[in-house]
């Protein structure tokens, strides 16, 4: 019986059979280099050639117990007899397949199958042929590269970075979805004048420059520059692209991506003035240093000869020397007063000077607090009435030991009563209290005086503070005693804090520690 092809085929894809030359077309089929294939309508082999049993991994015994359908995972399967059927039912003459066979290991193994009909002379189906290529390596290599490019569309999809890729030639072939949500720009391909647009104009020549130089060279390109955002603005980003080498050391593609540092410029900016501050900071301390040295020298260099001075009117004024006239009296009385305002001014100077500088320490000892205030009011009380003022002592009931310096602690209780004083009309009254809480001692002074303006109190414990006020003009003090007590109670772990309000007067109050007594 001939066999002839089915009109209307493919002639490459029918095959004629001839009985008569089958041991031909079997010798041709056994030295042939891909898997050769004769399979019935039923699905069953009848002829395989040794290059298929190597790709099966079968004997050919072995596969004439098995159908084509066999070797095939389900979904290829079934993908096969879909073109199997139509080729069956003359709508096309044959097809091309890629599918995974099962081999007799059980591993799997990619082939590419051409499938045609071979008919009688009536132009009916009698056998399918199959030639079958070995395609593992090319498919294994496909998907490895298809799961790397989608590693890497991942990576760049989820990274802060906004990633972009361009060819050999430095035309932008992929942006990933950040670069395109920040921008507001998408582009299949983009050229250098069109990416360069997103560029801040004072940074777009030198970027497209060493753009251009390192796709020339194949340096690693680097540049920071401000890119535009959908909205106008603009951010400082790094720009980093490293160029990707086939085995020849040819560019084929660069890898880059845009990465947003704006606060990090901030923070190094920053940085950059902070350092500039701590400069500025040492040498102001430095130059500090070096006024209170000087002061210290002048106040001791002022000091000696004006207590000479005042010695010496002292003793005219006492009548150690001849007698002198009331107008001469009235005279060295006006330098003696003048002298005094002088010495006052330089141990002022020369107290804090020595505070600023670390010089002063305390000797603290133990007193009945409530005591040694009451002594103060007592021996102050000639200033009050000197001015037509009274000063009124509320003691606590009981002793309350503290911890203290009493000498220094003396100038701070005497600089607030003078101040009560001093900023206070005549006939108003300052009233000093000793209280005791669960953590502190408080020994407050309130007058009704001048008050002190809300705006003026932030520079009330400043060095040289003289605030304005309607008594203040006739005051010549130095500006120093608030700032000097506050000193001197920080340095005794307490606090100085004052109230006021303006034409009402004031309350300050004298924080100390409770003395803890040590058990036996």
């Amino acid at each position: 019986m001939a066999i002839v092809s089915k009109r209307g085929m493919d002639e490459s894809k029918r095959l004629a059979y001839d009985p008569s030359g089958e041991s031909y077309f079997k010798h041709a089929f056994s030295h042939a280099a891909i898997g050769l294939a004769l399979v019935g309508l039923d699905g069953r082999f009848s002829y395989v050639n040794p290059a298929y049993l190597q790709i099966t991994g079968y004997s050919e015994r072995e596969l004439k117990r098995h159908t084509i359908a066999d070797l095939m995972l389900p979904e290829d399967a079934e993908a096969n007899a879909v073109l199997r059927n139509k080729m069956l039912a003359g709508k096309i003459p044959g097809y091309v397949i890629e599918k995974r066979y099962k081999r007799r290991d059980g591993s799997l193994i990619w082939v590419k199958s051409s499938v045609s009909l071979a008919v009688d002379n009536e132009g009916n189906p009698i056998r399918i042929v199959g030639i079958t290529e070995d395609i593992d390596e090319r498919r294994k290599a496909e998907d490895a590269l298809r799961k790397s490019e989608a590693r890497f569309r991942f990576m760049a999809e989820s990274m802060p970075p906004k990633v972009f890729t361009a060819d050999a030639k430095g035309v932008i072939t992929y942006l990933s979805p950040q670069w395109i949500l920040y921008t507001g720009r998408a582009s299949v391909r983009m050229e250098p004048r069109e990416w360069s647009q997103t560029i801040h104009p004072d940074d777009r020549d030198a970027n497209v420059k060493a753009w251009i130089h390192a796709i020339e060279t194949g340096e690693s390109f680097y540049f920071e520059h401000r890119l535009k955002a959908r909205d106008g603005s603009y951010r400082w980003h790094v720009s980093r692209a490293f160029a990707l080498r086939n085995d020849n050391g040819n560019i084929v593609e660069w890898i880059g991506s845009d990465t947003d540092v704006e606060e990090l410029r901030q923070n190094r900016e920053l940085e950059m003035r902070f350092r500039i501050i701590a400069e500025q900071r040492e040498e102001l301390i430095s130059t500090n240093r070096l006024k209170d040295d000087f002061i210290m020298l002048a106040s001791h260099q002022l000091r000696t000869p004006a207590t000479g001075v005042k010695q010496y009117i002292g003793m005219l004024l006492q009548g150690y020397s001849d007698a002198i006239t009331e107008d001469q009296r009235g005279l060295l009385q006006s330098a003696f007063d003048s002298n005094e305002r002088q010495l006052r001014t330089v141990n002022d100077l020369l107290r804090v000077a020595r505070i600023d500088a670390g010089h002063v320490s305390v000797t603290k000892q133990s007193c009945d607090l409530v005591k040694f205030v009451e002594n103060i009011v007592i021996e102050q009380q000639s200033v009050f009435v000197g001015r037509r003022q009274k000063v009124i002592f509320e003691p606590y009931n009981g002793v309350l030991m503290a911890e203290i310096d009493v000498d220094l602690m003396r100038v701070v209780f005497e600089s607030l009563l003078d101040n009560a004083s001093k900023y206070s009309p005549v006939g108003r009254t300052t009233v000093v209290a000793v209280r005791k809480d669960r953590v502190s001692l408080t020994v407050s002074v309130t007058d009704n005086g001048v008050g002190i303006r809300k705006k003026d109190q932030a520079q009330l414990f400043q060095k040289f503070s003289r605030l304005a006020n309607p008594l203040s003009e006739a005051d010549t003090g130095t500006g120093l005693g608030l700032y000097w007590a506050k000193k001197i109670t920080e340095l005794h772990g307490g606090t100085l804090q004052a109230v006021s309000h303006f034409k009402k007067g004031s309350t300050f109050s004298v924080r100390l520690p409770i003395m803890r007594i040590e058990p036996a």
